[in-house]
């Protein structure tokens, strides 16, 4: 897709430049920002996408390990697979550390009674929720306060994150603290 929406810009900026050259070229963006493009930005592109398309790839888990076999996905097994870590692959890391604990996936069941893929989204819940949490990060380590009522839904989440992220955390009641290793 990104390569994609590269030659979409390249032929729109062909239209009214016809010296426009594919290797390199300037685009506006909605701010009305002059931007550069250039094909050597590709290998970013492919990390990007790498890393967008793995952050929804899990490790096996005792029910899935027969069909990951059929389907040649050995390394996702048991001891082969390899936890995803900050200091080799910071993005992938990052995109499967927020869209985990992205507060409305997970808490939506505790303040509305059902998941959010049943109830679809509603801004105001989505308020009620954030109100109710709080995130900070400093240095390798992210705290998160949670209600007391919240506490056995992260520290399930965390134990599953575990599995397959390179982290630790530390439960101090209401207050989880995760580090990354």
């Amino acid at each position: 897709m990104i390569i994609k929406n590269y030659l979409h810009e390249f032929r729109d900026k062909k239209r009214y430049d016809r010296n426009v050259n594919i290797e390199e070229f300037t685009i506006r963006n909605i701010l009305d920002n002059n931007l550069r493009v250039g094909l050597d930005q590709t290998v970013m592109f492919s990390y990007v996408a790498d890393c967008i398309i793995k952050h929804n790839i899990w490790k096996a888990d005792s029910g899935t390990e027969e069909i990951y076999r059929q389907y040649g996905l050995d390394y996702l097994i048991g001891d082969a697979y390899e936890k995803i870590n900050f200091h080799k692959n910071p993005l992938l890391f990052i995109l499967c550390m927020s869209d985990t604990l992205e507060p409305y996936k997970i808490f939506h069941r505790n303040m509305f009674g059902s998941s959010m893929d049943e109830f679809g989204y509603h801004k105001d819940n989505a308020k009620q929720i954030f109100e109710k949490y709080d995130i900070a990060v400093e240095k390798d380590r992210i705290i998160v306060t949670v209600p007391l009522d919240w506490i056995n839904s992260f520290k399930g989440k965390l134990d599953d994150m575990m599995k397959w992220l390179d982290i630790r955390y530390t439960d101090n009641g209401q207050e989880f603290v995760i580090e990354i290793l």
